[in-house]
């Protein structure tokens, strides 16, 4: 199987730009069950994009807001006190009654007949559990409570792309959901060729707060395929231990680090490492932004090697752009 040189580069160009830790080819023992992850994925992705609705799908813009955080940074009152309370009102405006899978008494469907209109299948996991959410809390957001935001989450399935299209433009708006921030997976898939829609959504507390949900979207096929793939990303997991080993970066945050990037879309990746060379110039930031969903939709690669090539900070912007035009011969003093 042909290695993806530049997966491998992105991968480890990433991480080298946020530990300053350079893996030395150590990815490419990865590679192998990513390629096969995403050849399953492509499959789903060559079916489905002949569907109607599917270019409403890869159209649907992003949402990002990087300082979304729920109003308390305390574990006890975010997970034990608002989490299930935020879970029955988020199940509530998808359905009005639910009852237990015949299989696993801890997932919930809705009874048939007394979901919105727009909802074909719904399901709710109940709000996320020990130790997963310590354990995330310390090695991918430092300690702060205040950013777990998928505490409380549904997952909603789609038999057909324009029902799903017809979910993120009307459905979920009209059913009292505020979505705060949307990322397309459809539009820019992970490393492992997954795909779906991840959403943060605001419900309001009986006490006035809003707290933070998860609502993720996705079409049935890319969910049996999901099951597929699952043993190419546990063969990626077990190998992530002995890769992070032997360095001076805690092990466990850089495990948490990649798991997270093989999670997320290479655009979403992008967005963040670019974010710390605008050094808070919010029109270069949004520049370099609509630049990357551009490409993205598009279907141009992201290449993160590339990105230590852009300038940082408003002084490099002008020198930049003074380089470019010389290059060009146009140049004007």
């Amino acid at each position: 199987m042909r290695r993806d040189i530049k997966g491998e580069a992105n991968n480890e160009a990433d991480v080298k730009r946020t530990f300053k830790f350079d893996m030395k080819g150590k990815f490419a023992v990865l590679q192998t069950p990513m390629e096969m992850s995403k050849a399953i994925y492509a499959k789903v992705r060559e079916k489905v994009s002949a569907e109607e609705g599917y270019k409403k799908l890869i159209a649907v813009l992003e949402k990002r807001n990087a300082d979304l955080v729920q109003v308390s940074n305390d574990l006890h009152t975010v997970h034990v006190k608002q989490a299930p309370e935020a879970q029955k009102k988020l199940e509530f405006l998808i359905a009005d009654k639910w009852e237990a899978d015949p299989t696993k008494e801890t997932l919930l469907h809705p009874v048939p007949g007394t979901a919105r209109e727009w909802v074909e299948f719904a399901d709710s996991p109940g709000i996320k559990s020990e130790p997963r959410v310590s354990e995330k809390m310390k090695n991918d957001y430092g300690g702060h409570a205040n950013k777990l935001k998928d505490l409380a989450r549904l997952t909603l399935r789609f038999t057909s792309c324009s029902r799903m299209a017809h979910a993120l433009a009307e459905g979920l708006q009209g059913a009292g959901i505020e979505v705060l921030t949307l990322k397309n997976k459809y539009a820019s898939p992970t490393p492992m060729g997954y795909s779906d829609f991840n959403s943060c959504a605001g419900v309001v507390l009986a006490d006035g707060v809003r707290y933070v949900c998860e609502i993720q979207l996705n079409h049935v096929d890319m969910l049996e395929a999901k099951k597929e793939a699952h043993v190419y990303y546990e063969e990626v997991r077990k190998e992530l231990p002995a890769l992070c080993q032997g360095t001076k970066v805690d092990a466990g945050e850089l495990e948490a680090f990649i798991v997270g990037r093989l999670s997320t879309s290479s655009l979403d990746a992008a967005v963040e490492a670019l974010s710390a060379k605008a050094e808070g110039l919010f029109l270069y930031a949004y520049m370099l932004g609509q630049h990357l969903e551009s490409e993205a939709k598009n279907g141009h690669e992201i290449h993160f090697e590339n990105f230590d090539s852009l300038p940082a900070g408003l002084g490099e912007v002008y020198a930049f752009n003074v380089r470019t035009r010389v290059d060009r011969g146009g140049a004007h003093c």
